[in-house]
Order: C-alpha cells, then sequence, then structure tokens
C-alpha cells in the first residue's frame, strides 16, 4: 500500500466517524437519546476514531444523558473529557463549563443543613 494510499484511508475513516457522530447527533434531536448514546459508544470504542471526533462524542453523549435527567452519567463524561489529554482544549472546556452548571444547580437544589 502506498502513502497515498494510507492517506485516502485515513480519511475514509474519519468521514466514517464524523458521519457516524452526525447520525447521532440527529438522533438526540429526534429526542432518540438511547440511539444517539449507542452512536456515541460505537465511535468511542473504535480505536482508528480520531482524537477529536472522539471528544465530541463523549461530549454529546453526556449532554443526551442530561437530556435524560441522568445527571450521575452526564458528570461521569464530562469529568473523562477533561481527564484525557488527547481531547481538544475547546472540547474540554465545554464540559468545564457544563460541569460548572451543574454544581451551580447542585448548590441550589440541595438545602443548608449547616
Amino acid at each position: 500500500m502506498g502513502i497515498l494510499d494510507k492517506i485516502q484511508a485515513l480519511f475514509g475513516s474519519s468521514r466514517k466517524f464524523k458521519s457516524q457522530l452526525q447520525q447521532g447527533m440527529q438522533q438526540a434531536k429526534q429526542h432518540k437519546f438511547h440511539n444517539a448514546i449507542d452512536l456515541y459508544t460505537k465511535i468511542l470504542g473504535a480505536a482508528k476514531a480520531p482524537d477529536d471526533v472522539k471528544a465530541m462524542a463523549q461530549f454529546n453523549r453526556a449532554l443526551a444523558y442530561s437530556s435524560m435527567s441522568d445527571y450521575e452519567s452526564a458528570e461521569k463524561e464530562l469529568h473523562a473529557i477533561l481527564a484525557d489529554p488527547k481531547f481538544p482544549a475547546n472540547v474540554k472546556s465545554a464540559a468545564q463549563e457544563k460541569l460548572t452548571r451543574y454544581e451551580k444547580l447542585k448548590d441550589i437544589s440541595e438545602p443548608d443543613l449547616g
């Protein structure tokens, strides 16, 4: 396999994962959160998926969990994003913002017993 073949294979797989990400986003827009989570999970489990696509899949999976009111799972996803050194700064920043909002909501909803 020549260098051009390798480059085409790399970009072809990248397009495949971006397409899956878009499909997941469409499922989420239609409130089919379990389907969206399944698609995002496939991306995250694929060794050849680019890190930026994996980061977006993990962030969108957190949003899907949040939309289903599964805030514990959403927070775990967001913390995983922050812990991954390969994920881009813009996705980490969005994850941190979402976590900050969750913390503020917790402060508002939990009575101070002290």
